[in-house]
C-alpha cells in the first residue's frame, strides 16, 4: 500500500498523481494543453479594463508562447483615471458533456509595484471555467516598490458544465501601478470519478482494503495503524461524548473513499471544513470537547455532512 497525505482537494490530487493514486481519483483525461508546440493561434487575445489611454496608459503585452509555456503580462497605469486595474486575458471554448470535472494547471505569479509606492499593488493569474475562477494565485507588494512573487505551482479545483461547453479564460490581473506577469502551462482536465462512497464501519473493519496508509486529519499526519485506532475508539454517547472523536470518524472515511475513487468534488468543501476545524490538535483533543459546546456541535454539524456523503448515491459506480 502506498502513503498519502491529505489535508484539501488539491495537496490530495497532487499528493495522488505522484503516488500513482490518480487513475482513480482524476478519472478519464477530457482536455489537454501544454503549448509545448508554442501555437496559441487556437486560443482568443483579451483584456480587461483597457481604458487609460492618458500620458502614462495602461499596457496590454502580447501573450508569448515560447519553451513550451504561455505568458501573460498586464501593467497597469496608476497616474489618471480611471483606476481600474487592467488583465490579461487568453480564451478558449471547448466542447465538453454536461457533468462534473477537475481542472488542474501550473501557474506562477509575479508582480511589481512600480510606482506611488506608499499604497499597494495586487497582482493575480489562474484560469476561469464558464466565468468561474479555479485557484488562481496572487501576490501583494505594500508600503514601498518592490516585487513579489509566487513560484510555480500546481493547483486544481472542480467546475460543472451543464451546457455542453466550458470556456477557459487564462487571467493575469494587476491593480493599479502593478505590472503583473503569470505563466501557465500543464492544464488538464478529467472527469470526475464517482465511484460508491463507503461507510465509517467499512473501512473499519476491511484495513487490507485501504487505498492509502497514511492521512492527515487537519494538519497532523497519521499512520494506518494510529488511524485504525482512532476508528476503534468509542466517542462515548449523549452530551458527555467526544465531538473530536465523532468527526475525526467521518473525516477519514471521507479521505479513504475520494483517494479509493468517489467524486473528490462533492467532498471538497466538507474535508476542508473539518481540516480546518481540527487544525494542528491530535485526536482525540484534549481538553475533550462536547457536543454541547459551541465547538463540538460544529464538530457534529460537520460529521453529520461527512456521514451523508460516505453512504452510497443514487447512480455512483460500485
Amino acid at each position: 500500500m502506498k502513503t498519502l497525505h491529505v489535508r484539501n482537494l488539491r495537496n490530495f490530487l497532487l499528493a495522488a498523481a505522484l503516488l500513482g493514486t490518480a487513475g482513480s481519483v482524476f478519472g478519464q483525461v477530457v482536455f489537454t494543453e501544454d503549448f509545448n508546440d508554442n501555437d496559441i493561434s487556437d486560443w482568443t487575445v483579451g483584456s480587461e479594463n483597457l481604458d487609460n489611454f492618458g500620458s502614462s496608459p495602461d499596457i496590454l503585452f502580447p501573450p508569448v508562447a515560447a519553451g513550451g509555456v504561455v505568458q501573460l503580462e498586464a501593467k497597469a497605469s496608476c497616474f489618471s483615471e480611471p483606476f481600474s486595474g487592467l488583465a490579461s486575458t487568453l480564451t478558449k471554448t471547448i466542447s465538453l458533456p454536461n457533468g462534473t470535472y477537475i481542472l488542474s494547471y501550473d501557474v506562477s505569479q509575479s508582480t511589481t509595484f512600480y510606482a506611488f509606492c506608499d499604497t499597494a499593488a495586487i497582482g493575480e493569474s489562474g484560469i476561469l471555467v464558464n466565468g468561474v475562477p479555479i485557484s488562481p494565485v496572487s501576490c501583494t507588494v505594500a508600503g514601498d516598490c518592490g516585487t513579489c512573487t509566487v513560484p510555480t505551482t500546481t493547483v486544481s479545483g472542480c467546475f460543472t458544465v451543464t451546457g455542453g461547453s466550458a470556456e477557459l479564460k487564462l487571467r493575469t490581473g494587476a491593480s493599479d501601478c502593478g505590472d503583473s506577469t503569470g505563466v501557465f502551462d500543464n492544464i488538464i482536465i478529467t472527469a470526475a470519478p464517482n465511484k460508491c462512497p463507503l461507510s465509517v464501519g467499512y473501512w473499519k473493519t476491511h484495513p487490507a482494503a485501504w487505498p492509502v496508509t497514511s492521512l492527515t486529519l487537519g494538519t497532523v499526519s497519521y499512520t494506518q495503524a494510529e488511524l485504525l485506532a482512532i476508528l476503534k475508539t468509542s466517542p462515548g454517547s449523549g452530551t458527555k461524548s467526544d465531538a473530536s472523536l465523532i468527526l475525526a470518524d467521518q473525516l477519514i472515511a471521507a479521505k479513504l473513499n475520494v483517494a479509493n475513487g468517489s467524486n473528490p468534488c462533492l467532498f471538497e468543501a466538507a474535508i476542508a471544513a473539518a481540516d480546518a476545524l481540527i487544525d494542528g490538535r491530535t485526536i482525540p483533543i484534549t481538553p475533550k470537547i462536547t457536543p454541547n459546546t459551541a465547538e463540538g456541535q460544529q464538530m457534529v454539524s460537520l460529521a453529520n455532512t461527512l456521514e451523508q456523503l460516505n453512504a452510497q448515491t443514487p447512480g455512483c459506480t460500485p
